[in-house]
């Protein structure tokens, strides 16, 4: 996996996406996760889908120049390159997908305190401690696995519930024993509104039987 400094563009796209799809907080908040000026104006009509907004935030971002240290860049090169085949072997152990990143890129994000992912990138953002990076790049690699194998298994919902699902099979993962070894010491959070629906699909976990957890899950909320 390459590790590159991210694009305006996907940054702003990251921060929309974030802002329109799971920011449920006050606009005061939101300086608690991006680190651009946003004022309440653009942020509403981001909020709403403006074309406008989109554009205004593009602009703001490309007189923005956060800097990253070399220094950074390193120890996250390093910590992800010494746990990478471990990380990926464990995930095939419970999971039975063979994970090839040799075509993933992995943005380093000075502008948000968030991770995200793409079709064949991922987000991290330099502004976490270092103790969660594993965390972080492991839970955004494997949504991209996660939405190949549904793909494959052909298995289709509405798209809120396609999220739903995606974010508590993340969580699940991520919560094993054998995954959470590395990093013992980050918080594996799940959004609030979801914890109704992962009781009810929780029970369908099982190591070693991802597949069927991914087909009953569907249909208990189909």
């Amino acid at each position: 996996m390459l590790f590159k400094l991210i694009p305006k563009k996907i940054v702003s796209q990251n921060i929309i996406d974030f802002i329109r799809f799971h920011y449920n907080k006050d606009f005061g908040k939101l300086k608690d996760v991006i680190k651009v000026d946003i004022k309440k104006g653009l942020f509403l009509k981001i909020k709403k889908g403006s074309r406008v907004g989109r554009k205004e935030l593009l602009r703001l971002l490309k007189k923005n120049h956060e800097r990253i240290s070399q220094d950074k860049i390193r120890k996250i090169k390093t910590l992800w390159y010494r746990n990478e085949i471990k990380i990926l072997k464990t995930i095939k152990n419970i999971t039975g997908i063979k994970i090839s990143i040799k075509k993933i890129t992995c943005y380093l994000d000075p502008y948000t305190k968030l991770g995200f992912y793409g079709k064949n990138h991922i987000s991290l953002s330099t502004n976490i401690k270092l103790k969660d990076v594993l965390f972080v790049i492991a839970h955004e690699l494997f949504h991209i696995f996660y939405w190949r194998k549904i793909k494959k298994l052909s298995l289709k919902m509405n798209k809120e519930k396609e999220w739903i699902l995606s974010e508590i099979t993340v969580y699940l993962l991520q919560k094993q024993p054998e995954m959470k070894r590395f990093w013992p010491k980050s918080k594996i959070y799940l959004y609030p509104e979801l914890k109704k629906v992962y009781k009810l699909i929780k029970r369908n976990w099982k190591p070693n039987e991802f597949n069927n957890f991914l087909i009953k899950s569907y249909y208990s909320l189909k």
